[in-house]
């Protein structure tokens, strides 16, 4: 899939600037106290650094699940489930490849001015 990158803005002048890999937000810019707009996103000014740099989940959409699971194990109805360590000796946000570093489907929702982003994950992903 191809890196993309979607615009919104308000009647106020406000913008959000998403990509459709990991949902990440890429550029908000609100009005300051001056009414001089500003961006408030912490991240890459490139797009693709998001592909290249391998960034620390700079504006994305984590999973799995958020945070840390320790040893990268835990126990579901008994059975002790092994996960992809990605910080060992854990797994964060999701393992080696979390929502963060998939492409989403993103729909276009010009009348409501917003997006919906789809994303399937199959059983077992990601152990």
């Amino acid at each position: 899939m191809e890196l993309q990158s979607y615009t919104l803005k308000n009647k106020n002048g406000m913008q959000i600037e998403v990509l459709n890999l990991g949902g990440i937000v890429t550029k908000l810019l609100i009005p300051n106290r001056l009414g001089c707009f500003t961006d408030v996103v912490l991240g890459f000014d490139d797009p693709i650094d998001y592909l290249t740099k391998n960034p620390p989940y700079f504006g994305c959409l984590i999973g799995r699940y958020g945070n840390r699971i320790a040893q990268g194990q835990f126990r579901l109805d008994g059975k002790k489930i092994q996960l992809n360590v990605n910080r060992s000796p854990n797994t964060l946000h999701g393992g080696m490849s979390g929502f963060d570093k998939k492409f989403w489907k993103v729909t276009s929702l010009p009348k409501k001015n917003s997006l919906k982003l789809e994303l399937t994950s199959p059983n077992g992903d990601e152990g």
